[in-house]
């Protein structure tokens, strides 16, 4: 594992110390840690997101696979037991 040194302002460095000590967090280094690893997971999902997109721009659905699509989404609705959930 690789150290590395965070300049924080003194306000956030008082509310991380805060959740530190309201036991949400080990450690300093383990909440920056989990801070960083929400931020490189976020933007992953956002690249694959971007991705499955721009794949769909490309090469979008034809008639047919929507009018599958449709059908298939209105049969599970056909076949909830809506009377179960009321």
């Amino acid at each position: 594992m690789t150290q590395i040194a965070v300049k924080l302002p003194d306000g956030l460095l008082r509310e991380l110390d805060e959740l530190v000590a309201q036991g949400h967090f080990s450690s300093r280094s383990s909440a920056v840690r989990r801070a960083v690893e929400i931020i490189v997971s976020g933007q992953r999902r956002d690249a694959l997101e971007e991705a499955y997109a721009n794949g769909y721009r490309e090469v979008p659905e034809s008639e047919s696979e929507m009018a599958e699509a449709t059908r298939l989404a209105t049969q599970a609705i056909d076949d909830e037991p809506w009377e179960k959930w009321w």
